[in-house]
């Protein structure tokens, strides 16, 4: 599975051995399903281990649009100045770069430096010959289209799975799981609280009030945050609450109605609302008809009203 490459680190890199190997990682942004960090890790340092060789690691998420504004890069082509790494270990040649003129610039960085081969998984490259610069060049064109053609069908399998009302992706709403089928379940263990959330907006409580009692109770978020007033309007207001999937991609939104169990029905969603936007009319006429001098001006740190 790891391969063992044909030079050691008793062969010679420009007057260096191969003791120190860079390996870099790169997975840019929205590659979440199609590049696997790691996994390439694990595979990279398999490879560094089988060889002997002591590692350095170079990882970042980043797009590949310019090579100058990806720290990990620079810092391991600054590295490759001060001889602190004799050679490099990626796992595709479009990892350094997809654009043509940036992946033969870095070469040329290598090269400056004394890194006269550089390996590709546990395939060596001799970036002294026209010839192979010219193939990893081509390699590295290749890679960018197989990723735009992989992308291109996981958006549309996305899509069809949206349409179908199953879950993309992302973080799944407070209340809810997933199923094997990708389909949302609602998760027994936070349903209680989050039904005490709706039955209590539906008594008129508002957002300030819910996350100051969950502050005093010291009840936190799935993700052991604190629960604010944005934070319960962005969940209640989700259409996956009313057993809808709402999915967004490429600028399309892709509505599909009862997919799901709902923990509000839109009755109780359509009268919290009502009740919200009375509390806001009364507050807006409370403000207009100010009849002390410092009404309007100083607010209670508990409801919220002034």
């Amino acid at each position: 599975m790891y391969g063992i490459v044909q030079r050691r680190q008793d062969e010679m890199i420009g007057d260096n051995f191969i003791m120190n190997v860079g390996i870099y990682l790169r997975k840019s942004r929205g590659e979440d399903e199609v590049q696997d960090l790691a996994k390439h890790r694990e595979y990279l340092i398999q490879i560094a281990k089988k060889n002997d060789w002591k590692v350095k690691l170079y990882e970042e998420i980043a797009s590949s649009q310019h090579y100058l504004e990806r720290p990990a890069l620079q810092q391991m082509l600054k590295d490759i100045e001060h001889r602190e790494i004799d050679t490099i270990l990626v796992y595709a040649p479009d990892r350094l770069s997809r654009k043509d003129v940036h992946f033969l610039t870095i070469l040329d960085h290598l090269l400056q430096y004394g890194i006269n081969k550089i390996y590709i998984k546990d395939t060596e490259y001799d970036l002294t010959s026209p010839h192979i610069r010219t193939q990893l060049s081509i390699m590295a064109v290749l890679a960018q289209a197989e990723y735009m053609l992989i992308a291109q069908r996981m958006s549309e399998g996305k899509m069809r799975s949206a349409e179908k009302g199953r879950w993309n992706g992302g973080r799944v709403k407070f209340g809810y799981t997933t199923n094997e089928e990708n389909q949302l379940i609602i998760n027994q263990e936070d349903y209680p609280l989050a039904r005490e959330i709706v039955d209590k907006l539906l008594q008129g409580f508002s957002y300030h009030n819910i996350a100051k009692d969950f502050a005093e109770r010291g009840i936190r978020t799935k993700r052991g945050k604190i629960w604010t007033t944005a934070s319960l309007g962005d969940w209640f207001n989700s259409p996956t609450l009313r057993g809808h999937t709402s999915y967004k991609i490429k600028g399309k939104e892709i509505f599909t109605p009862n997919t799901h169990e709902a923990i509000v029905s839109e009755a109780e969603y359509q009268a919290i609302k009502k009740l919200q936007e009375n509390r806001e009319n009364n507050f807006k006429k409370k403000k207009n008809n100010v009849s002390h001098w410092l009404s309007g001006v100083l607010t209670c740190s508990v409801c919220g009203w002034s």
